[in-house]
């Protein structure tokens, strides 16, 4: 869902306060002028139904037990998502992902969760420390080939699930050996979902992985994005203009969004967009 303005600003000004102190993401302050060439375009089409399939396992990943999601009982996984065989539930103390087949796409999809709430204190406050750590690495744990630099947040939120998720998605590919793969996510879990893609096809792990994301924010330096771009070519970010998060961080510390984008207009929240204007008090069954 789009951030409240009041709770981004107070972030930032978090944020702020970190920086004027010295703090470790200062060096993400600094224009970033390395030059990589552009970030090529996609041809990938955009298909409106699929789309809105991926904002429904998105929004699923909002449950408010795992177990629902193993059982596959919640209000969206009874209806719109009938065929989906639950196979693996991931958490740690403030991420979550799950995965499965999807039967009537005859593919598997991976989902991470995004930003908790604050009736979950612990894991919303853990979620913004992430979120707001601007400080870019290199992604050595997604293999040698990536160039460029990530998010530290968004990387290290990742690798501490990534043992787990190669070996849960492996595990499910032996499986469905001719099943191909969706990995989708929103707002946070759309940052996670575009680096486990990345690193999906860097570790030979799935050759032609489809991204579909929904609210993301930027993930990596104008090198990362290239390199994402050229390789993964099936690739769609859902975003709207009024969606502060697809907005960080800002261009000026050096990072720059993936293709391809697709931008709706009319309305402020792409989950309305998506037939889901319900969906806060629809997830949480």
């Amino acid at each position: 869902m789009a951030v409240p303005i009041k709770l981004f600003l107070v972030v930032q000004v978090l944020v702020a306060v970190v920086l004027l102190n010295g703090g470790p993401v200062a060096d993400a302050f600094v224009f970033d002028r390395k030059s990589c060439g552009a970030v090529p375009s996609n041809n990938y089409a955009y298909d409106e139904s699929l789309a809105k399939r991926m904002m429904a396992y998105s929004a699923s990943a909002y449950v408010k037990h795992p177990r629902i999601l193993q059982d596959w009982t919640c209000t969206l996984c009874k209806s719109v998502l009938k065929g989906f065989q639950p196979f693996r539930v991931i958490e740690t103390d403030d991420l979550l992902s799950y995965m499965g087949y999807d039967s009537t796409l005859r593919m598997i999809v991976v989902v991470f969760r995004g930003t908790v709430g604050p009736g979950r204190f612990t894991a919303f406050v853990k979620n913004w420390i992430l979120n707001a750590s601007f400080k870019k690495v290199k992604p050595t744990r997604l293999g040698l080939s990536v160039p460029g630099e990530v998010h530290d947040g968004f990387y290290n939120g990742y690798v501490g699930m990534q043992t787990q998720i190669i070996s849960a998605l492996q595990h499910l590919q032996a499986q469905h050996p001719r099943a191909g793969l969706y990995v989708t996510g929103h707002s946070l879990g759309a940052a996670l979902a575009t680096i486990a893609t990345m690193d999906f096809y860097s570790k030979g792990v799935s050759t032609n992985p489809i991204m579909i994301n929904f609210g993301s924010p930027r993930v990596g330096d104008k090198c990362f994005a290239k390199y994402f771009s050229e390789k993964i070519t099936r690739s769609i970010r859902v975003v709207h203009s009024k969606d502060i998060v697809t907005h960080v961080p800002p261009e000026i510390t050096g990072y720059q969004h993936v293709s391809r984008e697709v931008q709706d207009k009319t309305t402020w929240d792409h989950r309305v967009y998506l037939g889901y204007r319900g969906i806060s008090a629809r997830r949480r069954k």
